[in-house]
C-alpha cells in the first residue's frame, strides 16, 4: 500500500497530510487558516450532526493558545464538533451567524468534525482558524 504524505510549514502552522485526516500543527503566533472540506457523514454524534466516521481534520497544539477561534463557513446548515483533551463541544448555526468555537485551547490533540443536522447529505464547507476575532 501507498503511503502518501506531505509536509508544509507556513509561518507558525505545519500542516502534515496524507491518506488519512489532515493533521495541522497550530501554534501561539498564527494569523488565520483556511482548510475546506465535504461536511456530513453517516455517523449519528447523537450531539452534533451526522459526520464522517473519521475526522475531516485534526488539530495539534503542542503549546496552550490563549486565544483560538474556529469558525466553519457554508451555504448551507453545518455542525461543527470538536474533540480534545478538556472534553467535546458542539457548534451550530445561531440566526444568520456560522458554527464556531473561540476561547482558551489547551495543548493537545483535537478532533475536528463538519456535520450536517441532515444524514446523507454532503456540503462543502470552509473552516477558518483565526488567533484573533
Amino acid at each position: 500500500m501507498r503511503k502518501c504524505k506531505w509536509l508544509a510549514i507556513l509561518s507558525s502552522v505545519a500542516i502534515i497530510a496524507g491518506c488519512q485526516p489532515q493533521v495541522v500543527e497550530v501554534k501561539d503566533g498564527f494569523e488565520t487558516l483556511t482548510l475546506q472540506g465535504q461536511a456530513g457523514g453517516p455517523v449519528d454524534s447523537e450531539i452534533c450532526g451526522y459526520i464522517a466516521q473519521r475526522p475531516n481534520h485534526e488539530l495539534r497544539l503542542p503549546q496552550a493558545i490563549d486565544y483560538l477561534k474556529i469558525q466553519v463557513n457554508s451555504t448551507a446548515p453545518v455542525t461543527l464538533f470538536i474533540q480534545g483533551p478538556d472534553g467535546s463541544f458542539c457548534a451550530t448555526s445561531i440566526q444568520d451567524r456560522p458554527p464556531q468555537i473561540s476561547g482558551y485551547w489547551p495543548a493537545g490533540m483535537y478532533r475536528v468534525f463538519v456535520g450536517t443536522p441532515v444524514a446523507k447529505i454532503s456540503v462543502v464547507y470552509e473552516l477558518v482558524m483565526r488567533d484573533r476575532d
